[in-house]
């Protein structure tokens, strides 16, 4: 074997690994973002379900407000209800955005990270927010679904309206 034949014989193995090398890389990469992208599925499903039960029961309300317009506690009660139930909706449409607004494929390990702890430190901020007006937003709703569902107005029926007051505060301690 004469040193070209060598030469040409190394520089051929030396592509192939270099091939190989790169076919790994990014087969262990793709591992790597693929199970990113698993975990970052799960909160996103959870927020997009989110997003849709918050549309339908906003509608609910929206047709209660009309049903009981000329009553103006329950109107009232459930103008509320709507303006929290909508700031809900707007703040899981905003986080399911942010979720999908991540790049798993084409970001590298450390942009993805830093991707990921933004979109914590939202989701953290938001969860804040809710958890803060949930009690209003159960008494809101618990008051709206008597109504609604039991043909029950709260407001005519103080102790009934306490132990549901009570039990809306407990409820939203509950679910946080």
């Amino acid at each position: 074997m004469e040193l070209d034949d060598l030469k040409a014989v190394w520089l051929q193995h030396d592509k192939k690994l270099t091939d190989n090398l790169r076919i790994n890389e990014a087969l262990l990469r793709k591992m790597n973002l693929d199970k990113a992208k698993r975990e970052l599925n799960t909160p996103l499903v959870f927020e997009i379900l989110n997003t849709a039960i918050g549309f339908i029961g906003t509608l609910f309300i929206i047709g209660f407000m009309i049903k009981h317009v000329h009553e103006s506690k329950l109107f009232v009660t459930a103008l509320v209800g709507m303006a929290l139930g909508t700031f809900y909706l707007v703040l899981s449409i905003i986080k399911s955005n942010r979720f999908l607004k991540i790049d798993t494929l084409n970001s590298s390990i450390v942009k993805l990270q830093q991707d990921v702890v933004s979109l914590k430190i939202m989701v953290l901020r938001a969860r804040k927010i809710e958890v803060a007006l949930m009690p209003l937003f159960v008494i809101a709703i618990l008051v709206i679904a008597f109504k609604a569902f039991r043909n029950i107005n709260l407001f005519d029926r103080p102790g009934f309206f306490l132990i549901e007051m009570v039990l809306g505060v407990s409820l939203s301690f509950v679910l946080m």
